[in-house]
């Protein structure tokens, strides 16, 4: 599992998990969602994009 940046970068990837595993419990034993829910990693706030006016995380 990666999570890429607008620049096509990696910025974390999770290898090493056992084949059997979901994507879903890949997820709830990532570091990264830990990080996310402890709110230690800087996400933008959702803002509308210039056609609609929904925000669009």
């Amino acid at each position: 599992m990666a999570l890429v940046g607008a620049n096509y970068l990696f910025i974390w990837v999770n290898i090493g998990s056992q084949g059997g595993c979901s994507d879903a419990q890949i997820w709830n034993q990532s570091n990264l969602k830990l990080a996310i829910e402890r709110e230690l990693i800087c996400i933008p706030e959702a803002t509308p994009r210039p056609i609609d006016d929904r925000p669009i995380g």
